[in-house]
């Protein structure tokens, strides 16, 4: 009860901050614009006026609305709508007075962060007639430009059976998952081969040409080469094979 009683006598007073939904139709008054407050005012003959604090204005037969005020920080933009038709993407850490004879609407979006140079992006940008592909290298805080595309990579989980979707992209060595596959012999025997992939990324464009889902196009490729080896091998070649990995394993080399 106490704290109610003490926000009633600050709304009274003032004190807090007002935003978007403090609109008033006035006659002969006037009003104070704290610091840290902005309002729009507009005349009798609809004429508008922006108010930053501190001021004290005279509101006489005008309609005055406060404004709200949005910020993005040093890993946002905000990405902004105006009354003439451009949006405009500016990068944090800024803030904005919502203006509605400016503005249509206003928001924080979440940057790209790249953290090391290890880590890359793509973007798609209209360039002339044709779409333009930029790629983007960290370490950065990329913040896209109104008509870009950030490309979303999809690639399978053999574990999960899953698609992972994502908009940084590992560059340089990287592992991927232990792959499955079997390896048929020319008699019909068979064995099962496990093959840990890992890849190294120098050209991130020339990866995008080649494929859409890199893991699923390795393990397509182990299953090919697995048919090929298969065709000249037999039950005794499976066992070898069998004891080499075992060898190998054992001593620590596998």
């Amino acid at each position: 009860q106490l704290q109610a009683r003490q926000d009633a006598l600050r709304a009274r007073m003032g004190r807090n901050f007002r935003g978007s939904d403090y609109t008033r139709q006035t006659w002969l008054s006037k009003r104070t614009v704290k610091d840290g407050e902005a309002m729009v005012m507009w005349s009798l003959g609809g004429k508008a006026r922006e108010v930053i604090g501190p001021a004290r204005v005279r509101t006489k037969f005008s309609t005055i609305q406060f404004l709200d005020r949005v910020r993005a920080g040093p890993f946002e933009y905000l990405r902004i709508e105006r009354r003439d038709g451009a949006v405009e993407h500016v990068a944090g850490p800024c803030a904005l007075w919502v203006n509605p004879v400016k503005h249509v609407s206003a928001s924080a979006m979440p940057a790209v962060e790249l953290n090391s140079r290890n880590e890359a992006c793509v973007a798609y940008q209209m360039a002339t007639d044709k779409l333009a592909r930029l790629v983007v290298r960290g370490p950065t805080v990329y913040c896209p430009q109104f008509g870009e595309r950030l490309h979303q990579f999809e690639w399978t989980e053999f574990a999960s059976r899953t698609k992972r979707k994502f908009e940084r992209l590992r560059v340089g060595a990287a592992s991927l998952e232990t792959v499955r596959a079997e390896l048929v012999a020319g008699d019909g025997s068979a064995a099962e081969v496990e093959a840990a992939l890992s890849l190294v990324v120098s050209d991130v464009e020339a990866l995008l040409d080649a494929s859409d889902d890199l893991p699923r196009d390795l393990a397509k490729s182990l299953e090919a080469d697995l048919v090929v080896l298969g065709r000249d091998m037999d039950a005794a070649s499976l066992r070898n094979l069998r004891g080499l990995a075992s060898l190998l394993e054992g001593s620590g080399l596998a």
